[in-house]
């Protein structure tokens, strides 16, 4: 066996024994594996978990009608796993913050939220289409990029799992 294919199958079969952490399929995007600059301060200042285990951001606007569907699923999320470690951010894209904050309320939305209408931060995490939502580490690493809110939804759960079997 060539030595390149030998650390291949050594490596592999580390992680198969260590139980590595079953994502569902994601998004190619650039920002997979690497650690994403959080919105800080800017956020509102509903309750985020201080220390939280997994993080999700989701890029959203008010006259976006799959955004429709995908902020109750977060909310839900929220409202479901705060307790658990795991805080939301929504990013509205919005060029009027009054229209996003009319869509949040008559959702009645509670997870923090950012504006964004110059789209200065959708640039820097990449985003071309919306809905968008990464799903996040403790290190605030990428793992997941989709639309799909029950991968999402299972992603959260491995990411939860791993970090507990971590600990």
């Amino acid at each position: 066996m060539r030595s390149r294919t030998r650390a291949f199958v050594l490596v592999f079969a580390g992680l198969v024994a260590c139980g590595a952490t079953k994502l569902p399929r994601s998004l190619s995007h650039p920002l997979l594996g690497e650690v994403a600059e959080l919105p800080g301060e800017r956020a509102t200042t509903r309750e985020l978990p201080s220390d939280p285990r997994v993080t999700v951001v989701d890029f959203w606007a008010s006259w976006c009608a799959g955004c429709r569907t995908t902020l109750p699923v977060l909310e839900a999320l929220h409202r479901d796993r705060a307790t658990d470690g795991v805080r939301v951010i929504g990013v509205a894209l919005d060029e009027d913050p009054r229209d996003a904050e009319a869509l949040e309320h008559a959702l009645g939305t509670t997870f923090a939220m950012l504006d964004d209408p110059d789209q200065r931060l959708a640039g820097q995490w990449r985003v071309r289409k919306i809905p968008l939502t990464f799903v996040l580490d403790r290190r605030g690493a990428v793992r997941w990029v989709g639309r799909d809110m029950e991968a999402m939804s299972r992603a959260v759960d491995a990411l939860l799992a791993a970090d507990e079997e971590a600990r």
